[in-house]
């Protein structure tokens, strides 16, 4: 009987765990605030400064997130964007896509990294959570012939960015609820955290861990110092999908076959007893 209660208890604990590791979209945290009334930024006049908006996550005092709109003219360009950036080492953003336009008379690749898009109740915690310091809403840019647009959140209703915070505490995870009306449009509505993770698994460490070569082929190699020791190894997508990996050790560290990977963007995510690495690579 006592092996039963105790087992019943433990099954209560990872499911408080497991939960404690995410927020729905929408649904109020530890930390909530409703912003009346609700802020629009929406820079109409070409010379006008940025119209800035900055939240305070986690109640603390500081502001942790800005959001900006910005629009520029001239004769021969037009650049109009809502970007959002953290404003210190503890915030990061929740990266939804990378957006690339080549630029024919500059001869460029111009990118930009477009924020992912919640809906209402949709689960933001780690395992869909590719962390950014800075990324779009909306984005317009033409020049001499060439336009690039990012139009993912304009006129799509009410939606969800993803947020997480971490300090020596643990790590939250949180959303800011927006309505994209145009490239430079936005209306900012409320903004929640959660309940703090706490546990070295879900900490993000630094480590000298080298990936190479990148951009990558066929083969990519992971050389890891002598008192690192893997757990797990993941490569996930610019969408959050998670892909089995073939790999095998080769001194002191691993050899990963690419063969069959779709060329683009990709994320290694190395989990140690200490907590867990992530590292952009690409894959041609």
């Amino acid at each position: 009987m006592i092996n039963r209660i105790f087992l019943f208890l433990s099954l209560i604990a990872v499911y408080g765990e497991l939960k404690s590791q995410q927020i729905l979209a929408g649904v109020p945290g530890l930390y909530f605030y409703d912003i009346i009334s609700d802020t629009l930024l929406n820079v109409s006049n070409n010379g006008d400064p940025d119209e800035l908006y900055s939240i305070d996550i986690n109640s603390d005092g500081i502001n942790d997130i800005r959001l900006s709109s910005t629009l520029s003219i001239s004769p021969s360009h037009t650049t109009a964007y809502v970007m959002v950036v953290t404003l210190n080492a503890n915030t990061r953003l929740s990266f939804g896509s990378r957006d690339s336009t080549y630029n024919g008379y500059l001869h460029y690749y111009m990118t930009r990294d477009i924020l992912k898009k919640y809906n209402l109740n949709d689960s933001i915690f780690s395992n869909n959570f590719i962390p950014l310091t800075y990324g779009y809403l909306g984005y317009y840019y033409s020049y001499v012939g060439t336009t690039a647009i990012s139009s993912q959140w304009i006129n799509a209703g009410d939606k969800y960015f993803g947020v997480n915070y971490e300090d020596n505490n643990g790590i939250a995870y949180g959303w800011v609820k927006v309505n994209c009306q145009g490239s430079n449009n936005v209306l900012i509505l409320e903004h929640s955290l959660g309940n703090q993770i706490i546990g070295l698994e879900n900490k993000e460490i630094k480590t000298n861990i080298q990936i190479y070569p990148n951009p990558a082929t066929d083969e990519l190699t992971i050389e890891l110092p002598i008192e690192i020791d893997i757990k797990e190894i993941k490569l996930i997508d610019i969408c959050g999908k998670e892909y089995p990996l073939s790999f095998f050790v080769e001194g002191n560290g691993y050899k990963i076959r690419l063969t069959n990977f779709t060329a683009g963007l990709y994320f290694v995510e190395l989990k140690t007893a200490s907590g867990f690495v992530r590292k952009k690579v690409i894959v041609e």
